[in-house]
């Protein structure tokens, strides 16, 4: 659906026409009417004396209102780079739900993957966070602190444990997001596109973040630390306290404005970030044994040690699971795995060891059992013996489909940060036909891809990305930009913008009226650009991209086969920005 373009300022009050003396009479002379004249010019020579000079009130009003455009500005232009910066890295401190002062040092990428080390009460966890599915890795202790007693915390201690993405107060992925952080920096966009204006920023004062000079903004309790030199970079963020009146309660923060922070960024290079991406790639690949502290898994009623003889004991464990997620790879209705080891003595000594998994349902009640076989010689009986059966039972956080899912999920968002700096080895072509590259053109061509190129790069640059806008809406935006200035084009360049083809003739465009959405009918395919005699009559096919992909050989072939065939081979080219 394209959303509606922002409305434009309203328009300038036309200037009034020039003044013109209506003419007095024909018996007024030239002297006469240079004696009006100058009696006028005197009687606002000796009139009342206005001038330019402001009070002192408006004088301070001015002055904090040309603050709050330089501010305003330092905010718009430093959230403009953050929303594209493909990866940064944030070092610093925030208090957790319990008050707890908590150390940090993620890594976090434009759509709010992140990599990291949490340090709280001397235990330091490694974090793994993707989309809405946090994971961390940290010592006994720790669970221990977190009233984890029941045993899974010796389980939980060595490997990989899902939890809620809010477990220290927020969730990094949704607060510290590149893209998401710069929303916060500038008025929101609404369901329709529209920059929404909140509260206006506040200069502080100039200080340094690693010697780096900074600007302070603030803006709705939140300091912004901004380089004083070009480009305009976030360098550090510091917030206040989040608390209700008259207490401490924290809420679960899902903006910056509601963590208690002190941070300094840094953007990470290229190699750095292609270091951020290996290391997820690593750590996602033995995700399949990470447990999920989000299963709970419990005893319903006693366990049962039936039938037990002098030459072996059963145990029977009824195991109830509830499963509580809102995440998108683990869903209410779907079975999950439950890992229980079942330890079986005989008067203290070790006599089995049964490790069980059992396929649960969320709300699900099933029995693990294990069976100890051991002799009690006769000349031991009569006599008491002891038979002791310890379970612990964990679940697992990651199916074998979740993580192919999970793996499939982060590399196209590889693929679309790649866009946002070094782009990806792109398997796409530049050019089609395959085979010729670049195709051979002649110069009306070469001169027609030149000036398209020089309108594709204009029309980037006047269509600025909002903060909170995805790059596909930013780059139907550019699209449309593009066809406005093609259409513009003096007739002579024979240049189309948007032409559709289908069954060898030109597509239908459709509008809807009252949603507004618009699009070809069906099977048509229409590249961005068309030199030809006529939109009939094509002899190059140019097409804008934005991002990091270029034509795909699947939409050339499509396109072919709705041309007539004497122009089936006509070249298509890739324009960018």
């Amino acid at each position: 659906m394209n959303s509606p373009t922002p409305p434009s300022p309203p328009p300038f009050s036309p200037v009034p026409a020039p003044f013109r003396p209506r003419r007095i009479g024909l018996l007024i002379g030239g002297s006469a009417l240079a004696i009006l004249l100058i009696c006028a010019i005197s009687a606002i020579i000796v009139g009342p004396r206005i001038t330019g000079d402001l009070s002192e009130e408006e004088a301070r009003v001015t002055e904090a209102q040309a603050a709050a455009n330089t501010a305003d500005q330092e905010l718009r232009r430093a959230a403009e780079r953050l929303l594209t910066t493909p990866a940064i890295r944030y070092e610093g401190s925030f208090t957790g739900p319990d008050g707890d002062r908590i150390r940090m040092d993620v890594r976090v990428t434009n759509e709010g993957t992140v990599r990291g080390e949490l340090t709280t009460g001397g235990q330091t966890a490694e974090i793994l966070d993707l989309s809405d599915r946090t994971f961390i890795q940290v010592g006994a202790a720790f669970w221990r602190k977190a009233g984890i007693t029941d045993g899974r915390e010796k389980d939980f201690a060595k490997q990989w444990v899902r939890v809620p993405g809010d477990l220290f107060g927020f969730d990094f992925g949704d607060v510290l997001a590149p893209a998401l952080f710069a929303t916060g920096m500038v008025p929101s966009i609404d369901e329709n596109g529209y920059p929404q204006q909140e509260e206006s920023p506040e200069l502080g004062a100039i200080s340094s973040v690693d010697g780096v000079e900074a600007q302070a903004v603030v803006l709705g309790g939140v300091t912004y630390l901004i380089s004083t030199a070009e480009p305009k970079q976030l360098l550090g963020v510091s917030t206040v306290p989040v608390t209700e009146s008259g207490g401490g309660f924290q809420p679960i923060a899902y903006r910056v404005s509601d963590v208690e922070l002190r941070a300094k960024l840094k953007v990470l290079t290229d190699d750095e970030r292609q270091l951020l991406f290996d290391e997820v790639k690593r750590q996602m690949s033995v995700l399949s044994q990470a447990l999920d502290s989000i299963v709970q898994v419990s005893l319903t009623g006693k366990a049962s040690l039936s039938p037990c003889t002098t030459s072996g004991c059963t145990a029977n464990l009824k195991l109830r699971s509830r499963v509580t997620s809102a995440s998108k790879y683990v869903t209410i209705g779907k079975q999950v795995t439950v890992e229980v080891d079942i330890t079986m003595t005989l008067d203290g000594k070790l006599v089995k060891f049964c490790p069980v998994v059992l396929t649960m349902k969320p709300k699900d009640t099933k029995t693990a059992r294990c069976r100890a076989s051991y002799y009690i010689p006769p000349a031991r009986n009569p006599k008491t013996h002891q038979i002791y059966a310890a379970y612990t039972a964990v679940a697992r956080a990651v199916t074998t489909t979740d993580a192919k899912k999970m793996a499939a999920d982060f590399a196209d968002e590889i693929e679309r940060n790649g866009a946002l700096g070094v782009k990806p080895p792109n398997k796409s072509h530049e050019y089609l036909p395959p085979g010729v590259s670049p195709p051979a053109l002649n110069t009306r061509q070469q001169q027609a891809r030149t000036r398209v190129e020089q309108l594709a790069k204009q029309a980037c640059a006047d269509v600025q990305r909002w903060p909170g806008e995805s790059a596909q809406h930013w780059g139907d935006r550019v699209h449309r930009r593009l066809a406005e200035l093609v259409d513009a084009e003096p007739a002579s360049a024979n240049l189309f913008a948007e032409v559709g083809y289908l069954n060898e003739t030109l597509a239908r465009r459709w509008k809807n009226p009252v949603t507004g959405r618009e699009g070809w009918e069906k099977g048509a395919k229409a590249p961005d650009v068309v030199l030809g005699v006529s939109e009939l009559e094509p002899e190059l096919f140019l097409d804008l991209k934005t991002g990091a992909k270029g034509l795909e050989l699947k939409w050339y072939e499509d396109l072919k086969r709705q041309l007539p065939e004497r122009y089936q081979s006509i070249p298509a080219i890739t324009v960018r920005c």
